[in-house]
């Protein structure tokens, strides 16, 4: 009998043990947060997209008749995509609010040690400027870069162009240049959950010259440019993206530009 009293208080002085062990003078470590990209084949994701206004009375807002709702699936991996190998291929959906389906587009995503690389990207955002002459090209676009304090150059090109000017068409330039930067971390609310985001911000813009006969090359115009992504380290996601509208500061040639916000809202992973 003695030795059963002695190993119920045993068992009773283990158990308290056991209890203030988990409690708050040793609490549990939660897991390490995960600050890492990596796509997953058959994940789906659900994304609103609108235009930006540029009407000077409703700069910037939403232009409520032009919202889109995407459907994004990672549909592929392992592709060689210009030059690029191991890349991830996500094909994008549009519908109306309605459920009438619009058109369909593919994505390639890259993911190179911190950072996550999309083909076409700028070009995509940017599409055919009015009143210049140019496509686009279509390079590879670092989006994101999760290393502290990392910047890089998002997109960068230089093209020739002929410009009118008094009646004459004389040889221009059209330059681009965006560079990026990490702005590190950020949380979006999303259907109630959080996700922990890196925050990029990729800022330059898109430089016109003439060269002009006495006057030698001179500014056409500039267009000013600022991107800001939101990429989700779990899932892997290109969460939000915005880029506000724009104007080309030109006395000849001046327009403006709509920008775009698309905004994750759901998602569902393999």
């Amino acid at each position: 009998m003695r030795y059963i009293r002695i190993i119920s208080a045993l068992l009773s002085l283990t158990a308290a043990f056991i209890f203030f062990a988990c409690n708050s003078s040793n609490p549990v470590t939660p897991p390490p947060t995960v600050r890492a990209f990596s796509f997953g084949v058959g994940n789906s994701f659900v994304f609103d997209s609108w235009a930006l206004d540029t009407a000077s009375a409703n700069y910037g807002n939403k232009i409520d008749s032009t919202l889109t709702i995407i459907h994004e699936t990672i549909s592929d991996s392992g592709l060689t995509i210009a030059g690029v190998s191991g890349v991830y291929a996500a094909l994008d959906s549009s519908f109306t609010p309605a459920g009438t389906y619009t058109g369909s587009s593919t994505v390639y995503y890259s993911v190179k040690d911190s950072s996550i690389w999309a083909y076409g990207l700028v070009a995509s955002m940017l599409g055919n400027l009015p009143n210049i002459p140019i496509q686009i090209p279509q390079n590879w676009n670092e989006i994101a870069d999760n290393a502290s304090g990392s910047t890089w150059v998002a997109d960068t090109f230089s093209l020739p162009i002929t410009i009118p000017i008094s009646g004459n068409n004389v040889p221009g330039t059209v330059a681009l240049a965006i560079m990026g930067r990490n702005a590190g971390d950020n949380t979006l609310n999303v259907a109630g959950n959080s996700l922990l985001c890196n925050h990029s911000v990729d800022s330059g813009g898109v430089d016109v010259s003439a060269t002009v006969p006495i006057f030698g090359k001179i500014s056409v115009g500039n267009l000013p440019l600022v991107f800001q992504l939101d990429v989700s380290y779990q899932p892997t996601v290109v969460a939000k993206i915005y880029n506000p509208p724009t104007k080309f500061s030109s006395s000849q040639y001046p327009f403006a530009l709509m920008g775009t916000e698309r905004d994750l809202v759901s998602w569902h992973t393999k």
